[in-house]
């Protein structure tokens, strides 16, 4: 194969593998095992970013990577090599490494997401490859928003503990992160598309966005798509790609649209979700009310008492959760419990530049699945389980984790009779049954 035909075919492995790794990364999920929504799309991560990287080497070999600019190579080198060195001093080292069990955001991954970033910011592309990649990006949480849609208005064949649309992500915060970062995309192909129906298709798209955004409840996404939409419509009126008739054409139509939604499904489920949107629009004048934001400042406060006893290195990846119940107040009715560390920043992570979400102890009904397959918990390593007692804990409660440790997540909440925890044993698949006791 001659050399322009071997660049051709580069160009579309190249879009194969981004397009599959967005769309499933968005899509995969399993039922069937205890961690269904993480542990699946770590699975594909880890699937394709080697293939991605051997893409990468091919097109090294051949001459079209251009290499970074030497501040963001500096700064790049700097924010990794930091990371090793203050892992070395996390206050449990597995746990800096592979995160927490059922997040898994160790140092690990973090190194395998800045190889990704090099890849992407090294591969020479033209002004249309960069579009292409982005519309891969904008197009695979179109089927992820269609489900949230369908949740939203009661129109869901499954069951989930989450009354707020989560759809293929497993939590609405998550879902409108993303939605919120990929939205203002939409926006500009909406505003610079030059073809009539194309204009209408991403015009619906960033509808759907929209819709959904506002669907899940969550104050700090909306915000930021709020700034990032503005920062998108400042910028087509400077170049003068914004024509006001025919936005007003679009703003009407996305309204209809919404109208219809709201029409066509079940009316009481719609209700409750008008009226969930107004409630959580209100409490936005009256944030000391909402203990969701309140606990955030217990969260913050313990978070700056880690840093105050680690103030270099800090206490190491998704390490928060363990330290949490020695640094946290004296127990109250407005003390969240151990195991609802949402929103807390890991300001004491590595010195203090990271943010952590949700971190929480596992209990006795929460251990590892029996049923998973040991294919996929060799994807992060897991070994045996045991019982140890928790350093981290004042009260030397008993907590769960693997020989790796990647599942301590802090200490036991045991409810009951102190239920029978069932985890995946070392050796040939067996089952083994640990009774805790207390």
């Amino acid at each position: 194969m001659k050399a322009p035909g071997r660049a051709r075919l580069r160009k579309v492995v190249d879009r194969a593998l981004w397009g599959g790794l967005f769309l499933l990364i968005a899509l995969v999920f399993s039922r069937s095992i205890q961690v269904q929504f993480t542990l699946p799309k770590l699975l594909v991560l880890r699937t394709f970013a080697p293939f991605i990287f051997l893409l990468w080497l091919a097109r090294f070999r051949a001459g079209e990577v251009k290499p970074l600019p030497r501040s963001v190579l500096i700064a790049l080198g700097a924010l990794a090599g930091w990371w090793i060195l203050t892992t070395a001093f996390a206050v449990d080292l597995p746990t800096a490494l592979n995160g927490a069990h059922g997040r898994y955001n160790g140092l690990v991954n973090q190194l395998l997401l800045v190889l990704l970033f090099i890849v992407v910011a090294t591969t020479a592309a033209s002004r249309s490859d960069v579009e292409t990649f982005v519309a891969l990006l904008v197009t695979a949480m179109v089927p992820v928003s269609i489900y949230a849609a369908f949740q939203s208005v009661g129109l869901d064949a499954l069951t989930w503990p989450n009354p707020r649309p989560a759809s293929t992500l497993g939590h609405p915060v998550p879902l409108a992160a993303m939605l919120s970062l990929v939205t203002p995309f939409a926006l500009a192909f909406c505003l610079a598309e030059k073809t009539g129906w194309k204009r209408w298709m991403w015009a619906a798209v960033l509808t759907l966005f929209v819709l959904v955004v506002a669907s899940t409840l969550s104050r700090g996404p909306w915000v930021g798509l709020a700034v990032a939409s503005v920062i998108v419509l400042a910028g087509a009126i400077r170049v003068r790609a914004l024509e006001p008739k025919r936005t007003w054409m679009y703003a009407a139509a996305a309204a209809g649209a919404i109208l219809v939604v709201l029409t066509v499904a079940r009316l009481e489920r719609t209700t409750q979700a008008v009226n969930l949107f107004t409630v959580r629009v209100r409490q936005l004048a009256h944030l000391e009310t909402d203990p969701s934001v309140m606990n955030r400042f217990i969260y913050f406060e313990a978070a700056l008492r880690m840093l105050r006893d680690h103030p270099l290195t800090g206490v190491g990846f998704e390490s928060y959760g363990l330290l949490y119940p020695r640094y946290r107040p004296v127990e109250g009715d407005a003390v969240p419990g151990d195991d609802t560390n949402d929103g807390a920043q890991r300001l004491s992570a590595d010195g203090g530049d990271q943010r952590t979400g949700r971190t929480r102890a596992v209990s006795a009904a929460d251990g590892f699945d029996p049923l998973v397959s040991r294919a996929e918990y060799a994807a992060i390593g897991f070994r045996a389980t045991r019982w140890t007692d928790c350093p981290g804990c004042a009260h030397r409660r008993r907590v769960h984790r693997c020989d790796c440790r990647v599942s301590r997540a802090g200490p036991f909440r045991l409810a009951g009779d102190r239920a029978v925890g069932v985890f995946l044993a070392a050796g040939g698949g067996r089952r083994r049954i640990l009774h805790s006791t207390g």
